[in-house]
């Protein structure tokens, strides 16, 4: 496997969607490239730092409006 084709797959490997033979070739790629292997630990710490923020809330008064539209 070549690097674009990594990049490519690399979200839908880390969501565990590919195939067992596709992520046994991905892992032999990411064992022997240091810049992917970088990159896939990236995308894991976003992914770590995006699940630990609060989400955010909408002001009182916006969500009323909403709420109001949608009823409407």
């Amino acid at each position: 496997m070549k690097c674009e084709e990594l990049l490519r797959r690399l979200t839908e490997y880390s969501d565990g969607i590919l195939c067992r033979d596709l992520c046994a070739e991905i892992e032999r790629h990411l064992a022997e490239c240091p810049a992917c292997r970088e990159l896939q630990q990236d995308l894991r710490d976003l992914a770590r730092l995006c699940h630990e923020c609060a989400q955010p809330r909408l002001p009182e008064q916006v969500r009323r409006r909403i709420e109001s539209r949608l009823r409407g």
